[in-house]
């Protein structure tokens, strides 16, 4: 995808298909000229035997150059290396015959150099370096555009080698229109720092997406094909869980349909996961903790296999609850009620009393509201209430007033 405007060019082009890349070389005659008193061929030269002896050999390796046996010939492309596995001194050899010496037709390279990659069936990534513009009738960045287009991910990194502030612009558009980066080198050390930069971009990886999916295949009919705990952190101790299982309304996705309930509990003894067996298509999973807190879960059952789902609450945070009364807060045993506003109505989800132990509970982060009670003895009726608001990762204690 390149933008190119002057008859001489210096041209570096990698293609990358996944892990293979193809070098396009612009031997044209303006690599004749010098940049600090050096011939830009000989920079260039340079620049890509580092390449070459540094490069990454899981990477297939391809080399083409233009304009170096012909003079005035815009069909001066040949590939000199085919893709493959790298052969270190023969491409330093190929490299060395090189002479620069006709036009500019990157055009007409850069399509040639995807077709070789096959770019509309693989990924490809040019990185073109150029001292000059196109000198072949054809525009560069249009046809960077039409290769975009085309194909499944191209991409063009350019680098403009001792260029003026004109084709600066006119190469940058390349880039601009595939997605890539843009270098301006002025001198040797320029080059070399840019295309150390451009083939860090042909040797990154793609990031792998790590999913995990506990399945067993079904030798015979199985009794269950979902199995649902819960717990409040990713392998942590499994909790109760309570959940309601729907599909979405095939008239209205925004009506569920309520298909099953069930319950996990988390008792070493008794306890068991939530079992059941439905058909194969796709769910959603409510769990419900603490009566008000909800949480849903997309699901897919395939036909014949067994689905296991750990649903992964989130951490509760402990409040430890008491009771005092006068001003020097003699304690008292008391009933303990929390609550929370849920669309205006104030609803009780857990309580405890501190008789023989202390009232502790474990809930969400969240703004609770606690009614307390003193149920017997010298304080008999007495009450009182408060608002709190439990945070994350906290253990709180609440000292209520009874009066």
């Amino acid at each position: 995808m390149l933008k190119i405007i002057s008859p001489l060019l210096l041209a570096f082009s990698f293609v990358c298909s996944a892990d293979q890349a193809m070098i396009v070389l612009d031997a044209s005659g303006s690599m004749q000229g010098q940049v600090d008193g050096k011939a830009k061929m000989a920079i260039a030269k340079e620049t890509l035997n580092k390449v070459v002896n540094d490069w990454d050999e899981s990477i297939d390796f391809g080399l083409m150059a233009y304009g170096h046996t012909r003079k005035g010939d815009c069909n001066d492309i040949e590939v000199l290396i085919p893709l493959s596995k790298i052969n270190k001194n023969a491409v330093l050899q190929k490299v060395e015959a090189i002479t620069p010496k006709g036009k500019t037709p990157i055009s007409d390279s850069l399509r040639q150099a995807a077709k070789k990659l096959h770019f509309t069936e693989d990924k490809a990534t040019v990185i073109l370096i150029s001292d000059g513009k196109e000198t072949c009738n054809a525009d560069p960045c249009a046809t960077a555009k039409e290769l975009e287009t085309q194909g499944i991910d191209f991409t063009t990194h350019v680098i403009g080698f001792d260029i003026d502030a004109d084709t600066d612009k006119q190469l940058a558009c390349i880039a601009n229109a595939t997605g890539g980066k843009y270098f301006s080198a002025k001198n040797a050390d320029d080059l070399n720092n840019a295309m150390k930069k451009a083939v860090k971009e042909v040797e990154k990886k793609e990031p792998v997406e790590e999913r995990t999916v506990r399945a067993v295949k079904a030798k015979k009919a199985l009794k269950h094909n979902l199995i649902l705990t819960a717990s409040e952190t990713e392998g942590g101790k499994e909790i109760d869980g309570h959940f309601a299982i729907y599909q979405e309304n095939e008239e209205s996705a925004e009506d569920l349909k309520l298909v099953k309930e069930c319950s996990s509990f988390s008792n070493p003894t008794i306890g068991e996961p939530c079992k059941e067996k439905l058909p194969a298509g796709n769910y959603i999973v409510r769990t419900e903790i603490h009566k008000t807190f909800i949480k849903d879960t997309n699901i897919t059952l395939e036909e014949d296999e067994q689905t296991v789902l750990n649903i992964v609450t989130g951490e509760t945070s402990e409040m430890n609850m008491a009771a005092a009364v006068g001003d020097n807060d003699e304690p008292t045993r008391a009933n303990f009620a929390v609550a929370r506003m849920v669309n205006g109505k104030k609803t009780i989800i857990d309580g405890c009393d501190n008789f023989n132990q202390d009232c502790k509970v474990k809930l969400p982060p969240s703004d609770y509201l606690i009614d307390v009670v003193v149920p017997f003895g010298k304080h008999q009726g007495k009450s009182g209430s408060t608002e709190i608001t439990l945070k994350p990762n906290e253990k709180l204690s609440v000292l209520i007033p009874v009066d």
